[in-house]
């Protein structure tokens, strides 16, 4: 991620480095078959780890509402899961937003009986209807855009992904762009992270950029999954509080939005409910939910380099 200037982690960093211990102690009972163990551990550390950042969070739900928007999300959900609130909010208040999904979000459930092309129509009639609740209009090309590229497969189309979002920043000058953390845990966020920081490298952008933590949370998206046994370990164990320390934290309070946040959440119904009763049908864990509807939204700012342009990139 972008950051270099250091803080104060505060009083909540023994906790954090405690449970980021047990985690690791207990990676072996994982292997073994003991998911409950390493399940509850991290679930904890999760939330203990995100307690923190928002402790010492700037509070920019203020100002939120009055900068116009890009929301470039990965997948079908993922602007209404990570951005809800800040789009609903800006919508309010009459301020341009385009949401833009980037996949067909069929690999949620790559084995289900639903065909491939059954399965897009429905996530992507369920984000229509999401950010309708939010407030805009999902008929107006210019406030919500479908790219329609594979879903898994977004490290693969970097060149066209960039291309579209260079033509729709210079088209639409958004004031903010929000887009996923580099840290998350899949490989579709990574890549459109690396796409936003590369346009912002190459253009010198002005809009500012938001990273949102979606999958940011889980243990993995902390190791190098290629790394022997003892270097995850040590990855887990330093590289978390080593970002909390370079992190800057923004967050943007629910408030009276919440209950459209979670109005719109509840659309993507694929996600929250076994939909044809397979036995593999996968749903959003209910800790994972939770943090998503907190009472506030959470953002990264990345520092800029000195000459104002590029974010500045250290290790996690």
């Amino acid at each position: 991620m972008g950051w270099t200037t250091e803080v104060d982690v505060g009083k909540g960093a023994g906790s954090l480095i405690s449970l980021l211990g047990e985690v690791a102690e207990n990676e072996e009972t994982t292997m073994t078959g003991g998911r409950a163990v390493i399940s509850a551990l991290t679930g904890r550390l999760g939330t203990t780890y995100r307690d923190l950042l928002i402790d010492r969070a700037e509070d920019h739900t203020v100002q939120v509402a009055s900068g116009s928007a890009l929301v470039l999300a990965p997948h079908p959900d993922d602007e209404t899961l990570a951005c809800g609130v800040t789009i609903a909010r800006k919508a309010a208040a009459g301020t341009p937003v385009t949401v833009v999904i980037a996949t067909d979000g069929t690999a949620s459930h790559p084995r289900s009986r639903l065909g491939p092309t059954e399965r897009a129509a429905m996530r992507r009639d369920e984000a229509r209807a999401a950010v309708s609740v939010l407030g805009l209009d999902p008929t107006d090309a210019e406030q919500l855009i479908f790219l329609d590229h594979p879903d898994g497969h977004l490290a693969d189309r970097v060149d066209p992904l960039a291309e579209r979002i260079d033509e729709l920043v210079t088209e639409l000058r958004p004031d903010e762009i929000y887009a996923p953390s580099s840290i998350d845990w899949n490989d579709d966020h990574r890549a459109m992270s690396r796409v936003v920081r590369r346009l912002v490298a190459q253009k010198g952008l002005a809009a500012k950029i938001y990273e949102y933590p979606v999958w940011f949370y889980e243990p993995w998206a902390w190791v190098d999954h290629d790394s022997t046994k003892v270097a995850r370990l040590g990855q887990l164990l330093t590289r978390p509080v080593r970002a909390m320390r370079t992190l800057r934290p923004r967050i943007v309070k629910s408030g009276e939005y919440a209950i459209v946040k979670e109005q719109a959440v509840a659309e993507y119904r694929s996600q929250l409910t076994n939909l044809t009763g397979e036995d593999d049908w996968a749903v959003f864990p209910p800790r994972f939910l939770e943090r998503q509807l907190a009472p506030e939204e959470l953002f990264f700012e990345p520092i800029r380099s000195s000459d104002g342009t590029n974010p500045v990139e250290v290790d996690r």
